[in-house]
């Protein structure tokens, strides 16, 4: 039987009103106290934003559609034979910034930049459905759970809070 802590952290990850970025700031204490490495490095990532791309989990690499941005029309899709254009793009922003992007504004789609791209394509953008930037932060909340309840079977967080 786990703690107290345990049981609350779990039902506040559980509770999806509740952001990932709050429940990461406590589950990152946590980690503090116990000195695991591993999971002070990866709360930190998804906190701060990853510093590379290289470092970018797989669940952080979200599908879009390249499109070119005209200033008459909008947002242009990249056709060739009548299909467009897909792609996978790292996405290193901050919980918190996606976060944002779900749950304050109103945009369809994430708008990223990649450099690679517009240097082929004037005005080159990827454009990335709110779903997919959803998906991410779901996976977030999923494995810090597992973390959570590893933690719980240990029932390491009796002693640590």
């Amino acid at each position: 039987m786990g703690s107290s802590f345990t049981l609350r952290l779990k039902k506040e990850v559980k509770n999806n009103s509740t952001r990932i970025s709050e429940v990461l700031r406590e589950g990152y204490i946590v980690a503090q106290r116990m000195n695991d490495v591993s999971a002070l490095n990866w709360i930190k990532s998804e906190l701060r934003g990853y510093g590379s791309i290289s470092d970018v989990p797989e669940y952080r690499k979200l599908n879009g559609k390249i499109h070119i941005f005209d200033f008459h029309k909008g947002y242009v899709p990249v056709n060739i034979s009548d299909r467009e254009l897909k792609v996978c793009k790292s996405v290193p922003l901050s919980v918190k910034e996606l976060e944002e992007f779900v749950y304050l504004k109103p945009d369809k789609f994430m708008v990223l930049k990649c450099p690679r791209l517009e240097r082929q394509l004037k005005n080159g953008v990827i454009l990335v459905e709110k779903d997919e930037v959803e998906k991410s932060l779901k996976h977030i909340r999923s494995k810090f759970l597992s973390w959570v309840e590893d933690l719980e079977e240990k029932d390491i967080l009796m002693t640590v809070v």
